[in-house]
């Protein structure tokens, strides 16, 4: 197949990835096995010991080696910091949200809640293919909110960007809304000023209390001190007080699509009962034949998940396969169906 040329000024021209900052972590569970954890405060990833020892002395933590084997770049350091802000710059286009299905085998689909992309391989050629949105279609929410941040940290030397990534539905509501209005308030600099930050939040539904956490974007100025002009980048940098977002937009699907870094769900509601009957229902589907993550995500979005999986252990049900909308169809011990 005849190589494509791509001409310069239709290439997708970004700042490397120096690091990656985080919410999240992975807690050991018996047998081997680990699940999603929250921090209350942020842990940075980089395969730059300089920087992350730097980050350490501005923040706190200690400095650990961090070798994930999902992540693209092997042999890499991390900090879990004692602080829950730090300081950022928002330049234009530093926010972008998708919905996405990840596999083992990386991101299966993206899609705007409206028109979905997924990819084929010509060749050497990744091909990307538009459709309309196939949860819609299913009327079963399949993927999941991403929201990602690229920012630039001000007070360690720059050897590139950082990404924040949020699987969060309350990041998805309300970080891109903070971000739009510090930008309008601050909208005569190339950059503006904020401070990224992670809340800890409980939630009751069902009768069970949930701990997640959630990043955020505030500013330290008042409005009124934001519009005098006492915000401004240059008047900050003087006081060696800076921090910086800088992004670009990544409207594509990401490149040979690779699994996501550390399998965190950055953001997220960490619940153990949650992820024990994961489990379960993994198994379940995998007893019966069926298609493990349709069979999931399809029992999870009701509110019968634990009873579906109480039944199947009791012999009263079994599941059978689909319908057309994506429903779990049963089997009634006895015929009925």
């Amino acid at each position: 197949m005849p190589t494509t040329i791509v001409p310069f000024d239709e290439t997708n021209r970004r700042a490397p990835e120096a690091g990656r900052i985080r919410i999240g972590k992975k807690v050991a569970m018996s047998g081997g096995k680990d699940r999603p954890g929250k921090l209350d405060t942020f842990r940075f990833t980089s395969p730059h010991l300089e920087l992350i020892t730097k980050l350490a002395n501005i923040y706190g933590g200690d400095v650990e080696p961090w070798n994930e084997p999902k992540a693209r770049i092997k042999n890499q350091w991390q900090v879990t910091t004692t602080s829950n802000r730090i300081r950022v710059y928002l330049p234009p286009d530093g926010i972008s949200q998708h919905y996405e299905k990840w596999t083992g085998g990386g991101c299966e689909r993206r899609c705007d809640g409206e028109t979905v992309q997924t990819t084929h391989t010509v060749g050497d050629q990744i091909v990307i293919d538009e459709s309309p949105c196939i949860c819609m279609a299913k009327g079963l929410e399949e993927c999941k909110p991403h929201t990602r941040l690229t920012v630039i940290l001000p007070e360690i030397p720059f050897y590139g960007t950082w990404r924040l990534d949020s699987q969060g539905k309350n990041a998805r509501d309300e970080l891109p809304g903070m971000y739009d209005f510090i930008v309008q308030l601050q909208q005569q600099q190339s950059m503006s000023v904020a401070m990224l930050t992670v809340e800890s939040r409980t939630e009751v539904r069902d009768g069970k209390t949930r701990n997640f956490v959630v990043p955020g974007l505030a500013v330290e100025q008042s409005p009124l001190e934001i519009l005098a002009g006492q915000a401004d980048v240059r008047s900050i940098s003087a006081r060696g007080e800076q921090s910086a977002v800088g992004a670009t937009t990544d409207r594509a699907l990401p490149r040979p699509p690779s699994v996501d870094e550390d399998g965190v769900i950055e953001g997220e509601i960490v619940d153990p009962d949650e992820m024990e009957l994961r489990g379960k229902l993994i198994a379940d589907a995998k007893q019966f034949g069926l298609d493990v993550d349709q069979f999931v995500n399809s029992a999870m979005a009701s509110d019968h998940a634990q009873q579906y999986h109480d039944d199947i252990a009791a012999g009263k049900v079994e599941p059978i396969g689909f319908t057309t909308l994506g429903k779990i169809r049963w089997r009634q011990l006895g015929g009925a169906t």
